[in-house]
């Protein structure tokens, strides 16, 4: 018996040191990337504020979840424009467009199993034929402390996602430009 309540209490004792450790871990996450495109800001953005367009080069597709289902709403493009997706493997979710200004386009996105929303951008800045696409995307797991312990995790994998889309994006966009000319 006096061995089982060591066990418990040695349990109960770890649990309060992950617990207060997690509360001195950062409650807040900030992803960032950038892809320099031979395009104009104008054949970038049609493919960022039009959601169905993201199929084509972000990396959450239905390459990387075959079972994904994704439904659109709204305007067809620009503030207001929403999807709503649910997969195996992409859980579900949902992103909206807030706003849409020369060189920025922001979204709000949250994840079902997440509960926590994030806030994303795409910042275009045009430059000597160039643009540089810069893409942000933060949020704040707030008290949710095992949430803090995979921060850096998630910083990871949406970097890696972010670059692959981007990476994706950018002949995309220079196609456009080079049809436009």
């Amino acid at each position: 018996m006096k061995i089982v309540k060591r066990i418990l209490l040695g349990l109960l004792g770890l649990f309060a040191l992950l617990l207060v450790i997690g509360l001195f871990l950062p409650s807040t996450w900030h992803v960032e990337r950038s892809v320099t495109v031979a395009a104009p800001p104008e054949a970038i953005a049609p493919l960022i504020v039009d959601l169905r367009q993201w199929e084509q080069w972000a990396a959450w597709n239905n390459a990387m979840d075959p079972t994904m289902v994704t439904d659109y709403a709204g305007p067809p493009s620009g503030v207001g424009a929403s999807m709503t997706w649910r997969g195996d493997e992409m859980g579900q979710g949902t992103m909206v467009i807030t706003k849409v200004a020369p060189g920025r386009v922001e979204y709000d996105m949250s994840l079902e199993e997440q509960g926590t929303p994030a806030h994303g951008q795409f910042i275009l800045e045009a430059a000597g034929g160039e643009t540089t696409v810069t893409w942000i995307d933060e949020g704040d797991m707030g008290w949710f402390i095992p949430g803090r312990y995979f921060i850096p995790a998630l910083e990871s994998m949406l970097g890696e996602h972010f670059q692959i889309g981007l990476d994706r994006l950018r002949p995309l966009a220079e196609a456009r430009a080079s049809a436009a000319s």
